[in-house]
Formats: structure tokens, C-alpha cells, sequence
């Protein structure tokens, strides 16, 4: 046994390393994607729970 921990990416080729790291920055992505539409449908609902003050406010909200 060693000490030291072995990189998977030091054994592969220049062409596995990229498209590795290409798919990890995908997979990023999607989170980061999925973060933000979750927080969008937050907001959303938060902004349509509140009620209108005015008629405009009211058909704003209805749109």
C-alpha cells in the first residue's frame, strides 16, 4: 500500500481527459440549470401569493 492516492486522469490519454472534463462541466451546468429554475419557481410563487394594491398590480399578476 502507499501513501499516496492515484489520479484516475494521469493514466488516460489527453482525449479521455478532455472528455472528462467535458462531462463533468455538463454535469455543472445541469445542477447549476436546475438550481436556478428552482429558485425562479421560489420567486414565482412568491411574487403571485402576494396580493395586488392596485388594478394594474391585479392584472399583472393574472397575466
Amino acid at each position: 500500500m502507499t501513501d499516496r492516492s492515484i489520479e484516475p486522469d494521469e493514466r488516460r490519454g489527453m482525449a479521455a481527459q478532455k472528455a472528462t472534463n467535458l462531462c463533468r462541466k455538463r454535469a455543472e451546468v445541469k445542477a447549476q440549470h436546475a438550481a436556478l429554475a428552482a429558485r425562479q419557481q421560489a420567486l414565482e410563487a412568491n411574487l403571485f401569493a402576494a396580493e395586488a394594491a392596485t388594478w394594474p398590480e391585479a392584472a399583472a399578476n393574472a397575466r
